[in-house]
């Protein structure tokens, strides 16, 4: 899969990726966030496997995957849960998108992609 766009890149799977999964670049490959403080540098826009090849949403619009925490807010701030999925942004997280729309529990949801990284 080559995919070119300004915000699309193709990258390595360090590890089972979901689509919609909030992800970090480490270790020369993107895996999921595992940890509600964890600074996203892109959203999976496909499943993958450990060695396979991802595409990663980095800008733009971008489609997520909400966590079982409840509905996410139109408008809401959105940050990555301790699983990668997303949840409405709280202090001390890095909030990487705003939602356009009301996203239930367990549902893809749209969102604006934040550039800024500033804590909550």
């Amino acid at each position: 899969m080559a995919t070119h766009s300004s915000h699309l890149i193709d990258g390595p799977a360090n590890g089972t990726i979901s689509k919609g999964q909030f992800l970090k670049y480490a270790s020369g490959g993107w895996v999921a966030c595992s940890g509600t403080t964890d600074l996203c540098t892109g959203v999976a826009f496909n499943d993958a496997v450990q060695g396979g090849v991802v595409c990663v949403q980095i800008g733009g619009k971008v489609i997520f995957l909400n966590g079982a925490g409840g509905t996410i807010a139109d408008g809401a701030k959105v940050a990555p849960t301790a699983g990668g999925l997303g949840q409405t942004a709280v202090t001390t997280q890095f909030p990487r998108l705003q939602a356009l729309g009301a996203v239930a529990a367990n549902a893809y949801g749209e969102g604006l992609w934040i550039s800024d990284v500033t804590v909550l």
